[in-house]
């Protein structure tokens, strides 16, 4: 595919861009192979266990689980996994994503993993019954997003 623009020196030794009409299928098909690249790269798998919503992250040859959502139910205390089991491989829970239990009305008690390094923003907006969290003993919690809790 030929570059969208290039530059043409000039007799004084400056450079001046020039633009390079694309045809209109080429420009629409530039457009589809972009738009497709970005949502493999987005994609995320999530897996149920219960009424907990989990995905697989990658940073560093390292794969993890990350608490990305929760099914509200009757329950009122809620203890977090410390590791989950996803196509016959146990991954260790690290993160809880953003607005992960956004509205969880009925909780009242939580109970954090010492797996957990990092609570993303917004985790648990809206949660005004929860009275109680627990951070298990030697927690490894490095960031807490804004609005958190």
């Amino acid at each position: 595919m030929p570059p969208i623009f290039t530059q043409r020196e000039q007799a004084d030794g400056r450079f001046t861009p020039i633009f390079i009409q694309m045809k209109s299928n080429k420009i629409h098909s530039f457009c589809k192979l972009l738009f497709l690249g970005f949502m493999l790269l987005a994609y995320s798998a999530s897996y149920a266990q219960s009424n907990l919503n989990f995905s697989i992250e990658t940073e560093n040859e390292d794969s993890y689980a990350v608490l990305s959502g929760y099914t509200p139910e009757t329950e009122t205390e809620l203890t977090i996994p410390n590791k989950v089991t996803i196509e016959d491989k146990e991954y260790e829970v690290k993160k809880i994503a953003a607005s992960c239990f956004s509205q969880a009305k009925n909780l009242t008690k939580v109970t954090i993993p010492n797996t957990i390094v990092s609570i993303e923003s917004n985790a648990f907006e809206d949660c005004s019954n929860i009275k109680e969290f627990i951070f298990e003993d030697e927690s490894n919690l490095d960031f807490i997003g804004d609005n958190a809790f």
